[in-house]
């Protein structure tokens, strides 16, 4: 199983499609903090069957000051895979140093634009600059150390803006310390994000990451778990932090108590399928499927607030 683990629900910057940045304001109902190491421990011994972590969610992983020790726990103690993905505004030599001995294998980083003009049409208050000049930071305690790891990749989320930087993209990411890039389509994220889409989408269709309405079934909510700062448990990442599709929490809860929940277990069924049943559940499958049970059903989904007819 795949584990979303969202060591805080912060961010300094404000993407304008993301509800804990550009669209915070929007989701005053969303519990802001950080993880703390009782939390992780107990997801570590509730859910075992998490091989591979993803150390990010909707929130930037650095802004949590105890970021390398859970990565150190995680490989070394629990033995499992990780990737920790980061916007890369936050690093001092410290932090560096400890992220390369916690042996967490990859590192993510947001990075939409190989000049500061295109990287910041999206990335709203970060510095390029300081992105570079972070990544090779922890590529000159990687060297120190005589590490391997962690592998860096520079991952550009293609719009209007930066499509014309593609044929760079590599040489850029390469030059600034990364291992490798990644070219990847736009994603509209939240009911902001849709209504904003227009004003991003690149020329090229295929970078057009837009699903809502789309998806005939989806095989997420059994390969994979997402889990908050405060332990409240999703069925995939992207409802994460909107409580009322919360499946329980598990540090009050056994993992086999949530997955018996009678919205996870819904849940699944529904994604098999797509087959509407009418138990009054409010699932954010809904938003991806486009189908809902009612009208008072699709009114009261957040996904479907700021949406216009």
């Amino acid at each position: 199983m795949i584990g979303y683990i969202e060591l805080t629900s912060l961010c300094q910057l404000k993407c304008p499609f993301c509800r804990t940045g550009g669209q915070r304001h929007n989701y005053p109902q969303v519990p802001r903090g950080i993880m703390n190491k009782d939390t992780f421990n107990n997801i570590m011994k509730k859910i075992p069957s998490i091989s591979f972590i993803y150390f990010y969610n909707w929130g930037e992983p650095f802004l949590n000051p105890d970021v390398a020790w859970f990565c150190e726990q995680a490989v070394k103690v629990y033995k499992k895979k990780c990737e920790l993905g980061s916007n890369m505004q936050k690093l001092d030599e410290i932090m560096a140093k400890d992220i390369v001995k916690s042996g967490v294998q990859h590192l993510l980083v947001s990075c939409d634009g190989a000049s500061q003009e295109t990287y910041e049409k999206y990335r709203i208050g970060g510095s390029l600059q300081k992105l570079i000049d972070n990544t090779k930071l922890l590529v000159t305690k990687r060297n120190e150390l005589q590490a391997f790891t962690p592998r860096i990749t520079f991952k550009m989320d293609v719009n209007k803006f930066n499509e014309h930087e593609i044929p760079i993209f590599d040489k850029f990411a390469k030059n600034s310390g990364a291992d490798a890039s990644s070219i990847v389509g736009l994603c509209a994220m939240t009911p902001e994000g849709n209504q904003l889409f227009d004003t991003f989408v690149s020329s090229d269709k295929k970078y057009d990451g837009r699903t809502r309405g789309l998806v005939t079934s989806c095989d997420a909510p059994n390969q994979r778990i997402a889990i908050d700062w405060n332990g409240e448990v999703y069925p995939c990442c992207n409802p994460s932090g909107l409580e009322v599709y919360s499946c329980g929490n598990i540090n009050k809860q056994t993992f086999e108590e949530i997955e018996a929940s009678e919205r996870l277990t819904y849940i699944k069924r529904f994604c098999v399928k797509g087959d509407i049943e009418q138990n009054n559940l409010l699932i954010p499958c809904y938003s991806c499927f486009g189908k809902y049970p009612n009208e008072e059903a699709k009114k009261n989904d957040p996904y479907n607030k700021f949406l216009k007819e």
